[in-house]
């Protein structure tokens, strides 16, 4: 068994492969004020990832991640009523308005994985640097709302992600695969996005990633 198992590690190596994968996940916010745009904790999305071998030891992966979330908020305020008396009423009106946030979310850094099973199986880790663009909306009354009021803020950060997964691949035909991965780890933002009067919204946390696409 002893040597079964080192037979295995050392006929392994680092061997990068180039990729192309659709990937879809989630990154956690926290902040209460996400509350406004969702009931859950999660921005969810769906994005690109490519990686290029630049050698059998390293390479760099980059991505494009797109979320949105929204929902309808409703906001008290006293409607006045005036009676045939002249006497003034309050009545409790509710009123309701659109929220949504959309951000897309560019990421690229160095990656490495380790192939065991030839290949079948490979563990990695990867890095990166982040750019993440939001847009924030908010809009008054339904489509067809008569005096319907629209408006938007938009806001840049930054921050840096460390992720481990694991990749299976299936080979194909003619040097091609077929891969899935998985993978989790931390996001961490520096800085909030600020969205003028609108507020600040600060995500960032446990990050779970899941695709498929194909190696080469």
């Amino acid at each position: 068994m002893t040597s079964l198992i080192s037979l295995l590690f050392v006929s392994s190596a680092f061997a990068l492969d180039h990729e192309l994968t659709l990937q879809t996940g989630y990154v956690t916010n926290d902040d209460p004020a996400f509350n406004l745009f969702s009931q859950r904790n999660r921005m969810s999305g769906v994005g690109v990832r490519a990686v290029g071998a630049l050698g059998d030891h390293l390479g760099l992966v980059g991505s494009w991640q797109h979320t949105g979330r929204g929902a309808s908020v409703n906001a008290d305020y006293d409607y006045v009523v005036y009676d045939e008396d002249s006497d003034l009423i309050y009545t409790p009106y509710m009123r309701e308005y659109q929220s949504a946030i959309r951000t897309d979310q560019f990421s690229l850094g160095p990656i490495a994985d380790w192939e065991l099973f030839d290949g079948t199986l490979a563990p990695f880790v990867h890095a990166d640097m982040l750019v993440q663009r939001g847009a924030a909306y908010l809009a008054s009354g339904e489509e067809n709302y008569p005096n319907r009021v629209e408006l938007t803020r938009t806001a840049v950060h930054a921050g840096v992600a460390a992720m481990a997964g694991v990749a299976v691949n299936v080979p194909v035909i003619a040097g091609f695969e077929v891969t899935g991965h998985l993978e989790m780890g931390t996001t961490h933002y520096l800085g909030a996005l600020k969205f003028e009067d609108f507020g600040e919204l600060q995500p960032g946390g446990f990050t779970l990633r899941t695709g498929i696409g194909v190696r080469y």
